[in-house]
């Protein structure tokens, strides 16, 4: 009857709690400089990664930090294992499978992209809401990722002219896209703007950028967790970062 007691707890303990507390936090990151990226040491770098690692240490959280492709991580952290995704902006559907932290960081306004001989695409309205065509235009966008919610509602519009190429790419093969032809604009942040074309290995005057007003500030860019992650975890992981980032971008 002893042998049959501690063989029943021994299969509840390999049922317990996912993460116990020798077991590092697997944290993913796409290769996205200059928020996430690999330095030329192989070690895992960039603006929001630096943050965050000085978070955790402040918490004492054991994490370890993979490369890992966004795709690839969005479809883990919606699995039972504890996981966690760097740099994420919080939707409503994201919510339903994920718990997220306080915002690291908040991008700059987006702006519109063109090869450099395609400048007269940019220029024929003044505001975003306005974005109209006379000739079919593709724009270049990442596949289930949110550009946050004015740009998401303008890309759904209909009877614009344009049509959207989803892709599954790094920002640099974007651009590599872009120079190639494969569609004639795409959006980033003016601060991924030329680390975007120095990792594509992309001459700077070959592409041409427009802002517009109406555009506002970029998402809010967080840590992304499965359900299994504790949230008394994400609680002191908050509590580490809030002295770390702007009060200004915090809910």
């Amino acid at each position: 009857m002893a042998r049959l007691w501690v063989w029943a707890w021994a299969i509840m303990g390999c049922f317990a709690s996912p993460l116990h507390a020798a077991d590092p936090l697997t944290i993913a990151y796409p290769e996205r400089k200059p928020y996430h990226f690999t330095n030329e040491s192989g070690t895992p770098t960039g603006l929001l990664t630096d943050v965050l690692k000085q978070a955790l240490a402040t918490a004492e959280i054991d994490a370890r930090f993979v490369m890992m492709p966004t795709q690839r991580a969005l479809a883990l952290v919606q699995q039972t294992d504890p996981f966690c995704t760097i740099s994420w902006f919080k939707t409503p559907e994201r919510q339903r499978h994920a718990r997220f932290s306080i915002p690291i960081w908040q991008d700059a306004p987006h702006v519109l992209v063109a090869r450099a001989e395609h400048r007269d695409l940019l220029t024929r309205f003044s505001l975003m809401r306005d974005i109209q065509f006379d000739r079919p235009v593709k724009i270049g966008i990442v596949d289930n990722v949110s550009y946050g919610p004015f740009l998401d509602d303008i890309f759904q519009l209909q009877g614009r002219g344009f049509t959207l190429v989803k892709l599954v790419n790094n920002d640099a093969n974007m651009y590599r896209m872009l120079d190639q032809g494969r569609f004639d604009l795409m959006v980033a942040s003016e601060l991924d703007l030329a680390a975007g074309l120095e990792s594509a290995g992309l001459d700077p005057a070959t592409v041409t950028a427009q802002g517009y007003p109406d555009i506002p500030p970029g998402g809010k860019r967080r840590m992304m967790c499965s359900k299994a992650v504790d949230a008394a975890l994400i609680d002191r992981l908050d509590a580490a970062l809030r002295p770390l980032v702007p009060p200004e971008i915090l809910d």
